[in-house]
């Protein structure tokens, strides 16, 4: 009944799968195809799960069915319908056959349709892609032949550029749209080329005619571009070539009004130029106007050569000139009045010349008598500035004359008397020359006159050269005056300042030998400064050395006084002498009273400083004497004890007992040793902290001490123990405690009853343990 049951549900499933693997479904697109195969790969899943489970359970209760056997002795039993079991296998069996045949046809027939399918979608999509391009070149073209078929109105020669520029827009346009159409007809092939066949199905294209009318309207097309192309640029072309010779000759008849214009207005301005009479009062003015009428001659020389025969070569030019071509011809309109317009600026050229040759004449006349004037104007104004020269320099040497100089020594003295026979040779040198050249210049201006058939002339101011003449004698008589005078009171000065002379250098050198007095005797005392170094011992090293020093010392400070005294008088003195004079400029010294006085208190401040640095050092000794004396106190005696004590370790006394008692005292006074020790190194971390490197009071140090006090307790803590044992084995005449602890134990074992005695019976035994009887 379970096999039946199986049977019936797989092969319900198996005939519903077969009827959908045997249907041939119709298919229009890729995905419909896609959807099938999807379908069929969904039914894959499921056919798997029935044949490695439902199948395989099927078959394995056939099998058991087929193989149950009862058999006894008494009976036996088999399955009374073999043969329907494996029928109903067989037919399970041939139900998955068939599917999977199935199956596979099915998957081939759905592969064909999507592969058939997705080749006709991609063939219309190209023929899609097909119309689209031909549609936007067709419009392209058809806009393009409107445009070439245009006749554009150009008004110059730019307009035509402009046209010509759209034009080869266009040709480059074309080249692209020429390209778009070769790949569009390389498309063409494509699609009409393009067909699908399997033994199962078939597709071709269904546009191809629409293509082929397509390709060739757009060929036909493409022909009327280029001839329309071909008609425009040749009348664009001759638009501009007529334009551009229409303009150049409208802008060379341009250049030529401009120019006649120009070069007319020109000749009006040097009309006026030249028929003026300017004021003419000087050679420069003369030379100006003449230089401006010569550079009128160059320039006119140059506009004949170069603006005036370029105007008549483009008139030439413009009268000959035009254009004619198949299309159209032109000649500028105004040739008439051109040629008018050249004729007239022709005969005003040549009226310059007239007016140019008359003052010319003029102008070199005015010259000649403006250089005349000019030189006699030279003469006066070399007249003027000598004379302002001259006496310049006369009211420098009057003022000189006049001037009492400050001297202030010898040299400035003879200096100045030098100067004063300088002037009297630079005024007779003066008067040689300068002077002289002054009369010959004036005489030359008062004399001098010009006439000429045009003017006359000569020089204006007569007066004034005779009124500069006249100061000059005036000046001259003054100087004998005063060089005289002058020259006396220089050679009284000269004597002064070799007295003050003499006086400096006493002065600068008793100053000098007082400044090195006093800087000599301050460096050798700030060379003994107790400061400077204070461990030194320059002073000393105790306090009666110290107190040696500072008598020693007294002695030479009064010393010292003594002589910056007497060193001080001296240069007071000479001071006074020279100041007798007034105020006096010493360059042999910069020292003044000032000065003086200042050193003798630098010398005061110097040895009170050396008595204020001697008195804190000498405190400084007494407390370090102090702290090194306070050590001593605690050193010595706990130094005195440990050595005493020692002596006694060595060579003891008394009794072994008198001994031990001895060194536990010993041993109960080392806290107290050593709370000393303590202290020990409390002062010397004082007597560090002063720097002092030697104690008169102590010979040892604090480390010294302290190594004596531990050597000395560890002889106490090694000499204790002999001791013990020394009284411990007297005590016990000779027999160890090793030897004491045996026979304790043999005791115990022998006394039994642990009464601490050993009666006769446990003495039997003890006796008998030993080999008694």
């Amino acid at each position: 009944r379970n096999h039946l049951e199986m049977y019936t549900a797989i092969k319900a499933w198996a005939d519903e799968k077969l009827a959908y693997l045997n249907v041939k479904e119709a298919v229009h697109s890729s995905e419909d195809a896609r959807q099938h195969l999807s379908l069929l790969d969904a039914f894959l899943p499921a056919f798997k799960a029935m044949t490695d489970t439902n199948k395989p359970a099927f078959e394995a209760v056939g099998a058991d069915i087929l193989a149950a056997r009862y058999h006894t002795q008494y009976s036996e039993w088999v399955y009374e319908h073999p043969d329907e079991i494996k029928r109903l296998m067989a037919v399970v069996g041939q139900a998955w056959t068939d599917m999977t045949a199935a199956s596979a046809a099915k998957r081939e027939r759905l592969d064909d349709d999507l592969a058939r399918n997705s080749y006709a979608e991609h063939t219309r999509l190209l023929g899609d892609q097909y119309v689209r391009k031909a549609a936007l070149l067709e419009g392209w073209g058809t806009e393009q032949l409107s445009y070439l078929r245009v006749k554009e109105t150009n008004a110059n020669s730019h307009e035509a550029v402009v046209q010509l520029s759209l034009l080869d827009a266009y040709e480059k346009a074309m080249v692209g749209a020429t390209e778009s159409l070769t790949s569009l007809r390389v498309l063409d092939g494509e699609i009409v080329a393009r067909k699908y066949e399997t033994k199962l199905s078939s597709y071709t294209y269904e546009r191809v005619a629409e293509v082929r009318a397509t390709d060739n309207k757009l060929g036909a097309l493409w022909n009327s571009l280029q001839a329309a192309h071909k008609d425009k640029k040749a009348v664009l072309e001759d638009d501009k070539a007529r334009h551009e010779f229409k303009e150049h000759v409208e802008l060379s008849a341009l250049c030529f009004v401009d120019m006649h214009t120009k070069l007319t207005a020109w000749a009006d301005e040097k009309k006026k130029f030249l028929q003026a009479r300017e004021t003419v009062d000087s050679v420069e003015k003369a030379s100006l106007h003449l230089s401006l009428l010569d550079a009128y001659g160059r320039e006119k020389k140059d506009l004949t050569g170069g603006s005036i025969a370029a105007l008549k070569k483009l008139s030439s030019e413009i009268q000959t000139a035009k254009y004619s071509s198949s299309l159209s011809t032109w000649v500028h309109p105004e040739l008439p009045r051109l040629a008018g317009l050249e004729k007239t600026l022709l005969s005003a050229w040549a009226e310059l010349d007239t007016h140019a040759s008359t003052k010319q004449a003029w102008l070199d006349d005015a010259l000649l008598r403006e250089q005349l004037r000019a030189k006699v104007y030279l003469r006066a104004d070399m007249h003027v500035r000598g004379h302002n020269r001259l006496d310049a320099w006369a009211q420098e040497k009057l003022a000189y004359l006049k001037t009492k100089e400050t001297i202030d020594n010898i040299a400035d003295a003879r200096r100045q008397l030098r100067l004063l026979e300088a002037f009297d040779t630079e005024q007779a040198l003066i008067s040689r020359t300068t002077v002289a050249t002054l009369g010959d210049l004036g005489r030359e201006v008062l004399t001098t006159k010009y006439s000429s058939a045009l003017s006359s002339w000569q020089y204006e101011k007569p007066e004034e050269v005779t009124q500069r003449k006249s100061k000059v004698d005036d000046d001259w008589r003054d100087f004998g005056s005063l060089q005289r005078s002058k020259k006396t009171v220089l050679e009284r000065s000269l004597e002064d300042e070799i007295t003050k002379e003499n006086l400096r250098l006493d002065f600068a050198a008793a100053a000098g030998q007082l400044s090195g007095f006093v800087r000599d005797n301050l460096k050798f005392i700030s060379a003994r400064s107790v400061l400077r170094d204070p461990q030194s011992g320059v002073l000393g090293f105790t306090v009666d050395e110290f107190d040696a020093y500072g008598k020693q010392q007294v002695v030479e400070d009064e010393r010292l006084l003594r002589e910056d005294t007497a060193l001080m008088a001296t240069s007071e003195r000479l001071l006074a002498a020279l100041e007798a004079f007034g105020p006096v400029r010493n360059p042999y010294t910069k020292l003044g009273r000032p000065d003086l006085a200042a050193l003798h208190e630098q010398l005061l401040a110097g040895l009170k400083q050396r008595r204020a640095q001697f008195d804190l050092e000498l405190e400084r000794q007494l407390d370090d004497d102090s702290i090194c004396e306070q050590f001593a106190d605690v050193a010595n005696p706990l130094l005195k004890l440990i050595n005493e004590s020692m002596s006694s370790l060595i060579r003891p006394k008394g009794s072994l007992e008198d001994q031990l008692a001895l060194i536990a005292a010993q041993q109960g006074a080392i806290p107290e040793y050593e709370r000393a020790v303590q202290q020990l190194r409390a002062l010397a971390a004082e007597i560090a902290a002063h720097k002092i490197a030697f104690n008169r009071h102590c010979t040892s140090s604090a480390a010294d001490v302290e190594t004596q006090l531990r050597d000395y307790g560890a002889i106490l803590a090694y000499k204790r123990p002999q001791l013990e044992q020394e009284i411990e084995y007297k005590k016990l005449r000779g027999v160890t405690p090793a030897q004491i602890e045996e026979i304790e134990r043999f005791f115990k074992q022998f006394d039994k009853d642990n009464s601490g005695f050993i009666d006769k019976k446990e003495m039997r035994s003890c006796l008998y343990s030993l080999g008694e009887e």
